[in-house]
């Protein structure tokens, strides 16, 4: 036979029973407010690593020879004095070779962020984590506030229908940032090419309305003395006569 589920008791019963909705809901919203934070630094970054790359680049590559004969110069004061010219030639091709691999290094690096910024646009990007990094934040601060002004005043009404007006909030808030989580992931899975057509349909939406307006516009007589011109020639004969 099966045993009875076992109950287990309320360990805290002067604590409310949605404490715990209360608590995730709030870290929830806590989570979501410093993942648009982290992905802030990311985008802040990722705008400006390419450029400074680059100049990293274009500086090592402009100054090849100095650096060579540096790391040579550095090589050949920790040697004895017997070095003959022989280890010396090897000594300065070795740092050529160093500065050649330092360059393809920055080269490589630089190539893949500028890859990476033309597939995420970080300024883009940057801009959608800033305004639904403060929309987490005030949802958490108006979410703490409506609480606040619901407590103030439960001590004129019984405990039942306290329960029910805060778990009522809890709902609203819970589908709330629920779809707001949902408009913050639609608005950074849109691609460019996405947000490039939505533009154009807008546009073209545009233009047919300005044309059907302008056909509005049209009076019906003038559409028939344009579509009859017979009849204003007629017209126009009749008037001399």
């Amino acid at each position: 036979m099966n045993e009875p589920e076992k109950i287990e008791p309320n360990r805290n019963p002067s604590k409310p029973p949605y404490t715990r909705a209360y608590q995730k809901i709030k870290s929830r919203c806590q989570f979501q407010q410093n993942f648009a934070t982290f992905l802030l630094v990311v985008f802040f970054t990722l705008q400006y690593s390419v450029p400074i790359f680059l100049v990293v680049l274009g500086s090592i590559a402009s100054s090849r020879e100095q650096l060579a004969l540096f790391f040579s110069s550095e090589a050949v004061s920790r040697q004895t004095d017997t070095t003959t010219s022989a280890s010396e030639a090897k000594t300065s091709s070795a740092s050529e070779a160093v500065v050649s691999r330092i360059i393809y290094l920055v080269g490589l690096i630089t190539i893949l962020l500028g890859v990476i910024n033309n597939i995420v646009r970080p300024a883009e990007s940057y801009d959608t984590a800033a305004r639904y990094n403060n929309q987490f934040y005030r949802f958490e601060q108006n979410f703490e506030l409506e609480l606040l002004a619901i407590s103030s005043f439960s001590d004129e009404l019984d405990n039942k229908y306290t329960d029910e007006i805060i778990i009522s909030f809890l709902i609203a808030k819970n589908e709330e940032l629920c779809r707001l989580i949902e408009e913050y992931n639609d608005a950074r899975s849109l691609s460019p090419r996405q947000t490039h057509l939505q533009a154009l349909n807008q546009d073209k939406n545009k233009d047919n309305l300005e044309t059907v307006d302008k056909i509005s516009i049209v009076k019906p007589d003038d559409k028939v003395s344009s579509s009859n011109p017979s009849t204003s020639f007629f017209t126009e004969t009749e008037s001399e006569l």
